[in-house]
């Protein structure tokens, strides 16, 4: 039984391992915090607009700005693990990342209003700015950070 036991801990160990490894993947982590993100677009916009029933592009844009802030410090620091915070760094990070929140912004409010002018709602346009948004943010992200950082170095 022993040796048994001593077998089964030690794969155990080696799952857990691998589970880790695979957890600190870029892409995995990336994937999970925009699930994350979304989440958090998907509460907030369900609170102003159902709840406190607020216009649906307001309350879209509380969601919106809400989750970016969230995703913006997540990517940054813990999925593409950028960890330089100088002031002047932060500075044109936040710029740049502006630029890009803002067209994206704007895409969100054109798939949602389509999505409402055709079924009256703006939880589908909401879900698929998302992932649209979601594939081309991965790599403008990481290639935006490394070329930012790099130009600090």
């Amino acid at each position: 039984y022993i040796i048994i036991i001593v077998l089964i801990s030690k794969e155990i160990s080696i799952m857990l391992t691998k589970l880790i490894k695979f957890f600190n993947q870029k892409l995995v982590k990336f994937l999970f915090f925009g699930g994350l993100t979304i989440l958090i677009y998907m509460l907030v916009l369900v609170f102003f607009e159902e709840l406190i029933q607020l216009n649906y592009n307001i309350s879209v844009s509380f969601a919106y700005f809400t989750s970016m802030l969230f995703n913006f410090l997540v990517n940054k620091f813990i999925v593409f693990e950028y960890k330089k915070s100088s002031a002047k760094l932060v500075h044109i990070q936040t710029i740049e990342f502006s630029c890009i929140i803002l067209l994206n912004y704007l895409i969100t409010l054109l798939f949602v209003n389509i999505t409402k002018h055709f079924t009256g709602e703006v939880y589908s346009g909401s879900l698929l700015a998302a992932f649209t948004q979601t594939i081309i943010a991965y790599f403008i992200y990481d290639k935006l950070l490394k070329k930012i950082e790099n130009h600090f170095l």
